[in-house]
Parts: structure tokens; sequence; C-alpha cells
């Protein structure tokens, strides 16, 4: 069913990676001047959704395929030709496999998906279609090792990934690199390096493996300069009477200068005891009895396992110049969209929980949304 929707209602197909999502200026502008000269050669296929199961008749549309046909049109309605202020759809009654579908064919055929988007979209499709890799390899044609070690890429940090979607570094450089996420400092150090003189796989490979090498070696733990020395001490009553009277008379000022009295009075006095009396002998021991248990330490007070940590109470959201429309949506997890009014901007983020769970989130995640729009 074809029908006319305005362009604020429609939201990307939610398999699409989000670096797709970011069209730029020039390319909207190159479809909105094809759009205008020779009309709307395809019309782009989307679903009908509810805003939510309490308002079943609030309705938006998920683009399935048309993304880069939907920008142009966002050029024109913003460049003063009101007339494409609402966009042709065939509204169809598509699955979420056939959402996830569209996305990989309609990037296949464009043959320009960086390793990081399709590692995106295979993460997308096994949290969200509940599948197994195994089942989704064979859904799409690959090896079961490929999306393996596509989706390895996201353990690396998001600037190296940058640099993996500008081809600066290969995949086969990527994974290699992977062995030293532990070790940021000199990962970044390695990457500028490959960056800058092409360094081969095979260089890569013995650079990576001298540093793991290195850095799991097992080192020494210094030892600290005013760490005690530990000696055997004899008997007190084999020593010197002079030295017997010093050491007594230490202990009685060692005693006398402990502040929690209640609690170190025994542990006290029988330190002064040790000192003082003579060892006993072993007739004298048995008629005594076994010796009390002596206090090692005390045990420093933990909270109770039950208490809950303090929290921080959330940073609030930045002032933002731009009028901007939020909707949430919980579909397993939790789908955060925000978009200009404008429909310059569109920022998308992906939560686990429930909207209850992410709302004390939300003004860091306008933050970030705002931060991205100011650098761009």
């Amino acid at each position: 069913m074809i029908c006319n929707i305005p362009l604020d209602k429609i939201q990307p197909n939610p398999y699409q990676p989000e670096s797709r999502l970011q069209v730029s200026s020039d390319v909207a502008e190159k479809f909105a001047k094809s759009i205008l000269e020779h009309g709307l050669m395809q019309t782009p296929v989307a679903r009908q959704r509810p805003v939510n199961s309490s308002s079943p008749g609030l309705l938006f549309y998920e683009m399935g395929d048309g993304w880069l046909r939907l920008a142009g049109y966002k050029w024109l309605s913003d460049n003063l030709h009101s007339d494409y202020a609402q966009i042709p759809l065939d509204v169809r009654d598509l699955t979420d496999d056939q959402m996830a579908d569209m996305v990989m064919e309609a990037n296949s055929v464009r043959q320009d998906l960086s390793p990081i988007d399709k590692a995106h979209f295979y993460r997308e499709c096994l949290n969200r279609l509940k599948l197994t890799q195994a089942k989704l390899a064979e859904r799409y044609k690959v090896s079961q090792g490929e999306i393996a070690n596509t989706m390895r890429l996201l353990e690396l940090p998001k600037d190296i990934q940058a640099e993996i979607i500008s081809r600066k570094i290969t995949e086969t450089h990527a994974l290699k690199l992977i062995a030293l996420k532990d070790w940021p400092g000199l990962l970044q150090e390695l990457v500028k390096k490959i960056v800058a003189t092409g360094m081969s796989t095979a260089a890569l490979d013995e650079e990576v493996r001298q540093i793991t090498n290195r850095e799991k070696k097992p080192r020494k733990p210094a030892v600290a300069a005013d760490k005690p020395v530990v000696t055997t001490t004899p008997p007190l009553d084999t020593m010197p009477q002079d030295t017997q009277e010093a050491l007594v008379d230490v202990a009685k000022k060692a005693v006398e200068q402990i502040k929690d009295e209640a609690e170190l009075t025994k542990p006290a006095e029988k330190l002064t005891n040790i000192l003082t009396e003579k060892p006993q002998s072993e007739a004298d021991k048995a008629a005594a009895g076994p010796e009390p248990a002596q206090i090692i330490s005390a045990e420093v007070p933990q909270p109770a396992s039950n208490e809950k940590p303090l929290s921080l109470p959330a940073k609030p959201a930045a002032p933002c110049k731009w009028k901007r429309k939020l909707i949430l949506e919980e579909v397993g997890e939790v789908r955060i969209s925000i978009m200009t009014l404008d429909q310059k901007h569109l920022f998308i983020k992906r939560l686990p929980g429930s909207i209850e769970s992410i709302l004390e989130q939300l003004p860091g995640i306008l933050n970030e949304a705002n931060q991205k729009w100011e650098e761009k």
C-alpha cells in the first residue's frame, strides 16, 4: 500500500548500523537534485509501528529500504520545497527478519559497508532475532569464523574503529591489534605507526608478539624502603640486665600511648607480662592449663552485604540550541531516538533494561547527543 507519510514520522531501520544513518549534506543534496529532475524512481519500503502499547492508534514508520531517498526529501523540505514535506512509502507488514535482510541486501549492492558496520549489524541480528552465529552465517552465506572475527573488532576502542571505517588500517591489521587491548597506550602507538608507515601484517604480527611476550613477563615486586626487617629476638632472661630493663621500659611507654584502653587493655598487659616475667617451666605450664587465644589484630568492620552503595545524582542535561523530539522504545532493550525538529540531526542509542531503569541516565544521554551534534 502506497501512502504519503510526513517526514517527521519516519524512523530508520533498527538493523541499520549507526554510521550509515549519518548522511552528509552533499549526499543528501545529490539525491534531492535527482528527485527534482527525475522524480522518485523507486518508492521506499517501510512498516508501521505503534508509538507505544497504550496508544495503538498513534503510529510511526520504520524505513526498511530508502534512507538516502528520505535524506533527499528532507533536504528539499529544508530548502523551501514545501511539496516535499511528505514522502510516498510502500507500507508493508514486514517482520524483523525481513527488515534485517533489507539492510544486508542494500549494503551488499553498494559494496561499501565497513567491517565495523558489519560487526554492528551481526550483533544487532544476534540480539534481536535470537540467532546463533552458525544460523546467522548460514543465512548470509558467510562462515561462522568470519562473523566471530568481525564482531571481535568491537573490542577495540572507538577511535581505532574509526580508523578501520576510514580504511586507514585493514581488518586483518585490526584483528592482530586485539591482542593488545589490555595495553591501550601501546595499542595507540602501534596504530599510529601502522598509519604512518603502512606496516605489513607480517611485521605487525612480529611486533605484537614481542610486545605481549615483554609485557607478560612477571616482574619482581619492588621492596619498600620503609619495610620493617623481621629478626628473631632471644629470650628476655638471656639478655643483659640493662637491656632487659630498657625493653621493659619501652613496653610500658607503648602501653601508655594506646588510645583505645577499653579494647586493648588485656593485650597491653599481656605484652608487659611477656617482657617482665621469666619463662615458665614445663611443670608450671602444665599446671596453668592452655593459654587463652592471643589477639593478633583487630578486624576492620565491613559494611553489610545488603547495603546499597550511594549513587551520585545524575548530571543535568546541558542547554541545547535545537528543539528536539525524544522517543523511548522498549523492545527487549531500550531504544532511545533523539531528533531535532528541523530533522538535521539524529541520535540513536540502545541500552539493556527497561525504560524505568534508564530514566536516570537520560540527562547524560542528552548531553552525549548535544556534544556529537556540536562537533559536527
